[in-house]
């Protein structure tokens, strides 16, 4: 969608110019020094334009990069800017301001704990 503004005001605004100059002087074809001047502007905006489009694409990746967490699979510990390893636990504490709380889940609860906590038989 921003591509597409672009374009239409890379083409738009020199059109614009063109009419303005037909409408004011009388002549549709303007001078040749107002010929190149258009162009210029032209070609000015759709590099800018450009630019402004791939600015916007690497933010967006960065922001889509910054998201994914570097987790270790065998331990779970998180990378931080660091490059050091904690736990998910300190990392949350730290970059979300989120306390975490300890609990048991019924399956690790049954697993675990048998003697307190039966695991639970299906009645089918």
């Amino acid at each position: 969608m921003r591509k597409r503004w672009a374009t239409v005001m890379a083409v738009g605004l020199p059109l614009a110019c063109l009419a303005m100059t037909w409408h004011w002087e009388g002549s549709f074809l303007p001078s040749p020094t107002a010929a190149v001047n258009m162009a210029i502007r032209a070609t000015v905006l759709l590099v800018l334009g450009l630019m402004t489009w791939r600015c916007r694409a690497a933010l967006d990746e960065v922001k889509l990069l910054k998201r994914i967490l570097p987790v270790c699979m065998h331990c779970r510990k998180i990378r931080d800017e660091n490059d050091r390893s904690c736990s998910l636990e300190t990392y949350l504490s730290r970059h979300a301001g989120i306390k975490l709380s300890h609990g048991l889940c019924p399956d690790c609860a049954s697993q675990f704990y048998p003697d307190t906590f039966p695991p639970e038989r299906d009645s089918a």
